[in-house]
């Protein structure tokens, strides 16, 4: 085995066993996040994934605390919007101030006639 694959796999066998490899399926789960939201929206996404070790305790330099992030950046899809007119008052409304509203009465009782069909007289 290379140098280089032993050190990818070190890295590989670190995230298998970081937090018992939860993280390893957040990440999972993330990825796929981020895919679906960029296929959808069609825009890019970003998915970060980044690892913050410091020193577990002053004067011994052979042990270490590890932590890690999870960030990503969702596209955002576009939103329908409305359109409304402002009043005289500074409000808004559905309806145009500025036009005049129509009524309309509805008569009840009355039967709407259907035309007369063409008779074939047999020409």
């Amino acid at each position: 085995m290379s140098n280089e694959t032993q050190t990818n796999r070190r890295f590989l066998d670190f995230l298998v066993e970081f937090r018992r490899g939860l993280s390893v399926i957040e990440l999972s789960e993330e990825l796929a996040r981020v895919t679906e939201a960029a296929l959808l929206t069609g825009k890019s996404a970003t998915l970060v994934y980044r690892i913050h070790i410091a020193p577990a305790a002053k004067g011994n330099g052979l042990a270490v605390a590890v932590t890690d992030d999870i960030n990503s950046k969702l596209p955002k899809g576009e939103r329908d919007g409305s359109i409304f007119f402002v009043t005289p008052e500074g409000g808004l409304s559905r309806n145009d101030p500025g036009q005049q509203e129509m009524s309309f009465t509805v008569i009840k009782g009355q039967q709407t006639e259907e035309p007369e069909k063409e008779q074939d007289h047999g020409t």
